[in-house]
């Protein structure tokens, strides 16, 4: 029962959401529409901040935690799609929230992602090289301005466009070790020495 009441909240949320702006909606408004006691609202969660966690780890982040998105490119791509499925709410979220926290929310998701893509099979970002986090870190960034972007843009979503930018993405980062190889063929004009 307790998680039905969780979704029934984040329910009532999301509707509220679709009506006036995140700042505007107060927990009573929410118990009420919800016709639920405020008291059921604490028992659960802090505040309302709490409940678009709640709902972003266990409709977005938990959906995505299978095995069948053990591949970087097809959890991009999942998320994609998961995030459409539900843009209204996640751009409205977004806009409340704001591009920092949303950020800080997300780089550390991605780059755990990402980090699938280092052939070393490292566990941890911390044990990447400063060159590779770097590299790992600029491109989690990356991913998560473009889907902030089309997030705010209010364009669909270009289902297409976007396996072709998650292919890139990744294929990039797979082959960062060609500079470390063979920096001149890379860069003729730079060496690594100063």
């Amino acid at each position: 029962m307790r998680c039905m009441t969780k979704e029934r909240i984040v329910e009532t949320l999301r509707d509220l959401m679709k009506e006036r702006p995140l700042n505007k909606i107060t927990v009573q408004n929410i118990m009420d529409r919800a016709n639920m006691k405020r008291q059921s609202f604490y028992y659960h969660f802090q505040d309302i901040y709490d409940v678009l966690d709640w709902e972003i780890n266990t409709n977005l982040i938990a959906p995505l935690s299978g095995p069948e998105n053990a591949d970087c490119e097809i959890w991009l791509y999942h998320m994609m799609v998961l995030i459409d499925s539900n843009r209204v709410f996640y751009r409205k979220t977004l806009v409340e929230v704001g591009r920092t926290l949303t950020m800080q929310k997300w780089l550390p998701v991605f780059s755990d992602k990402l980090l699938t893509l280092y052939p070393d099979k490292l566990q941890r970002v911390e044990e990447l090289s400063d060159n590779d986090r770097f590299a790992l870190e600029f491109f989690a960034r990356a991913a998560i301005n473009n889907l902030m972007d089309s997030l705010i843009d209010r364009k669909t979503f270009d289902y297409k466009t976007g396996r072709e930018r998650i292919h890139i993405l990744c294929s990039i980062l797979q082959g960062r070790r060609m500079f470390e190889q063979n920096p001149i063929v890379c860069f003729p004009y730079c060496t690594t020495t100063a």
